[in-house]
């Protein structure tokens, strides 16, 4: 649809927290953003992940187009997969209490997870030092792996 009704059309990605209190709006901070014709890629799939003495991080994956499967390798949702997959890479930053944020620092993860899931704290999992990454590499396989992240001082 948006190759036949919006051509030109720039889209972009971005991932934000908002902090609201008593029903307002008090700050947004962007964590990450981009869009396909910049080239660098985009934002996806992201998780808040909160340490025992009270850190906050946002763990996300970085992609190459703004859909979780590669934009010339099919359709997954009719059976039909990319061979390279459309993740580059996942990353984490610490939100700090005053609204800044970290660099966003590259988890080196050998192949991965083109999707993903974080159990985190508004799921029932107790703050830890350690996010369990729990997903799937290549969507075809049907195979879910396990990684383990360990966060430093």
């Amino acid at each position: 649809m948006r190759e036949t009704f919006f051509p030109d059309a720039e889209q972009s990605v971005s991932l934000v927290q908002t902090v609201i209190r008593d029903g307002e709006v008090i700050r947004k901070t962007t964590v990450a953003a981009g869009s396909e014709e910049q080239g660098s890629g985009v934002p996806g799939w992201a998780y808040f992940h909160r340490t025992p003495d009270a850190r906050l991080f946002v763990y996300y994956g970085w992609y190459r187009t703004m859909y979780w499967w590669d934009k010339a390798g099919g359709d997954p949702w009719h059976g039909e997969f990319s061979d390279e997959p459309n993740i580059i890479e996942h990353r984490l930053v610490e939100l700090y209490p005053d609204g800044t944020m970290s660099d966003p620092r590259p988890i080196p993860f050998e192949k991965p997870l083109q999707s993903f899931y974080l159990p985190a704290a508004n799921t029932g999992t107790a703050p830890s030092g350690v996010m369990d990454v729990m997903g799937v590499f290549d969507h075809s396989t049907h195979k879910v792996h396990y990684g383990r992240v360990r966060l430093g001082p």
